[in-house]
């Protein structure tokens, strides 16, 4: 492989968790136009017709677990092909293509060591479920990365991550994608793949206006000097949701004209099966892919940031306190119950993943108790899960609180904290609605305990709750129930029927 040049297209495809929380349904969200909700309409544009051009079958991807979930449930057609396109893959390359994501989009340096492993731990069992196979490569969210990080993902066997060219510290030299070895101490170390920014970004941002596939590979790629790989990672959106129609764009670039100016296309896991890092690199500890100023825009704000920020860190203190509520609750329960706390929380992802394995979870766990404490320490796990959600990364991303990613963060935790009154004596909403009465929308001025106290309200939480596992019943359009004071924005969630 050594003389050739190769190229490798790696698609980020994600929805944040919407709807509610109880239910898992989403219900309408005007927003989306004519479409019922921004999944229906995402699929529609972007990842039902790549599928069904194979695109999948060409590209290395990643497809955070909710949205990979609900393809399964609402979308089966796309999601047979693309679990289809991820075997033949690995039928004709003898390599996969599909790599592995955390179970929500949280930005992982900003979490507790545990709860690190925690959402490695459950986006590898997911994968597992979903394509047969464990997987090889690590998305992480934003790309933030930080050292525990990497030393957690390699514990969990993944091999390589994916990482921006801006996040190498300057003094190593970077001669195309790699893949670098990343010493981790200790004698463990683990791959990174880098992406090349400036191409990555003009598709980002530009693919509409770059005359097509043929003239973007004669112009951008034929005269690219360098390592005789090429990375490009983007929002897999781009190719039709964001860009309407570029799936054509894509097709074209890998089936016809990235051949045409001499480079061979590849998948992640196929080239690092046969190209093994060489050189070492150093990473910028606590960097994204999406700014500049390491990870301040998800937990002070920075620069990038319009208007006040001063409800990030707010925010971020607030969704601490009800984690810590829930933990205190939950190391309780299953300290009482002679468990490790957190090694239980990591094997519940099975129950999950499949809501039938729950009335024999506990004894498969040599755990005996009452009736009443197992009911306890299960909701509290179910809590746990929540809590996991609720640390999505959208709801940080954006200038203001008072939109629907906010929202939907603070269902997740308002239906944690309510599962976990339901099987305690404990009244802990209103010391988190305390927390949360100091975010504020710089634009509305709405509070987020306000937020917080119009979801406990108006949800009409089930007594139990149902997992992301379960099919959702939307056998009719449900009206959104609660709007932000934004008019621009939509509140996604809707009332359960």
């Amino acid at each position: 492989m050594s003389r050739n040049r190769y190229l490798c297209i790696h698609a980020h495809f994600d929805q944040p968790p919407r709807g509610n929380p109880a239910t898992g349904q989403i219900g309408t969200e005007p927003s989306a136009g004519e479409f019922r909700n921004w999944n229906e309409r995402a699929t529609a544009e972007s990842y039902r017709p790549n599928a069904e051009m194979g695109n999948f079958e060409r590209i290395s991807f990643d497809i955070g677990q909710p949205l990979m979930g609900w393809l399964k449930r609402r979308a089966p057609e796309t999601f047979d092909r693309i679990v289809r396109a991820e075997r033949i893959s690995r039928q004709q390359k003898k390599a996969g293509n599909a790599v592995g994501t955390p179970l929500y989009h949280a930005i992982l340096p900003l979490l507790k060591p545990r709860d690190i492993t925690m959402q490695l731990y459950w986006g590898r069992e997911a994968f597992r479920q979903y394509y047969g196979r464990e997987p090889q490569g690590l998305w992480l969210p934003e790309m933030a990365v930080d050292m525990t990080t990497l030393r957690i993902a390699a514990s969990l066997g993944y091999r390589y991550v994916i990482l921006a060219q801006g996040q190498v510290k300057s003094g190593d030299m970077v001669d195309g994608a790699g893949p670098y070895n990343v010493d981790l101490g200790g004698g463990r170390s683990i791959a990174a793949y880098i992406r090349n920014d400036e191409l990555s970004n003009d598709l980002s941002f530009n693919i509409q206006n770059v005359g097509g596939a043929g003239h973007w590979a004669r112009n951008q790629l034929s005269s690219r000097r360098g390592g005789q790989l090429t990375l490009i990672a983007v929002d897999g959106e781009t190719f039709g949701h964001h860009h309407i129609g570029e799936e054509q764009f894509l097709h074209y670039l890998l089936e016809y004209e990235a051949s045409s100016v001499g480079y061979h296309v590849v998948t992640l896991d196929e080239y690092i099966r046969d190209n093994p890092p060489k050189y070492d690199i150093e990473i910028k500890p606590f960097s994204s892919w999406n700014c500049y100023h390491g990870l301040a825009r998800w937990l002070t704000g920075c620069e990038c940031t319009i208007g006040d920020s001063r409800w990030k860190p707010a925010f971020v203190h607030a969704l601490d306190s009800a984690a810590n509520a829930v933990d205190d609750l939950y190391q309780q329960a299953a300290y009482t119950a002679s468990a490790e706390p957190w090694q239980l929380r990591n094997d519940y992802v099975r129950v999950w993943l499949d809501e039938s394995k729950k009335p024999k979870f506990l004894s498969e766990h040599g755990i005996s108790m009452t009736s009443e404490k197992e009911e306890r320490l299960l909701n509290l796990l179910d809590a746990e899960a929540f809590i996991a959600r609720s640390y999505t990364s959208d709801a940080l991303y954006h200038d203001d609180v008072d939109r629907r990613e906010a929202w939907s963060v603070i269902a997740s935790v308002a239906y944690a904290i309510h599962l976990a009154e339901q099987v305690t004596d404990e009244n802990i909403h209103e010391h988190i609605e305390h927390h949360f009465s100091m975010v504020k929308s710089p634009i509305t001025q709405v509070t987020g305990a306000e937020m917080y106290e119009k979801q406990a309200q108006e949800f009409g939480f089930l007594p139990h709750p149902v997992s992301e596992a379960e099919v959702e019943n939307e056998a009719a359009p449900e009206q959104a129930s609660i709007k932000p004071t934004n008019g621009a924005a939509e509140h996604p969630v809707a009332m359960p029927e």
